[in-house]
């Protein structure tokens, strides 16, 4: 019995021997001289979510960034994507298209079908809003959606 083990352990120490002379450490590299590859492209997003009350949708809002204000010539845009968060609110996300880099921007939302009893409102911030010159950065702006209610 004895001998089996001293067998065993001296085959697997002859196994082992070469894989372990061979290894190599690793080069540690710095974080900050990694490269990201060239043929992959990240664009910014802007997200954030949008409070609102269980009678509101989230299909009936809509949310842009525009290189003008509400009401302006819609140039140099994109649209936001929403999705539901539960029934008091939303979740959206706008790809930032890279004419609007570097560029300040007007964040803003309104309603497919406007009514004088819709609104919407940013919380905390105020447009424009300043976008970074470089790729991968995200920003969260959120909104509050009412609804006047007549009695």
């Amino acid at each position: 019995m004895l001998n089996q083990k001293g067998l065993l352990l001296a085959c697997l120490a002859v196994a082992l021997s070469p894989t372990v002379g061979r290894a190599v450490p690793v080069a540690s590299t710095p974080i900050g001289q990694l490269q990201s590859p060239s043929n992959v492209r990240v664009r910014p997003t802007i997200i954030g979510k949008v409070n609102k009350s269980p009678s509101i949708s989230c299909d009936e809002i809509v949310i842009n960034a525009t290189l003008h204000p509400p009401g302006g010539f819609p140039m140099g845009g994109a649209t936001a994507t929403l999705s539901s968060a539960g029934n008091k609110g939303c979740s959206y996300k706008i790809t930032v298209p890279p004419e609007l880099l570097g560029k300040k921007v007007y964040l803003w939302g309104t309603f497919k079908n406007p009514s004088p009893l819709l609104s919407i409102q940013s919380v905390g911030w105020q447009s424009p809003i300043s976008l970074p010159q470089q790729l991968g950065i995200s920003q969260s702006y959120d909104f509050v959606a009412k609804e006047t209610v007549i009695h």
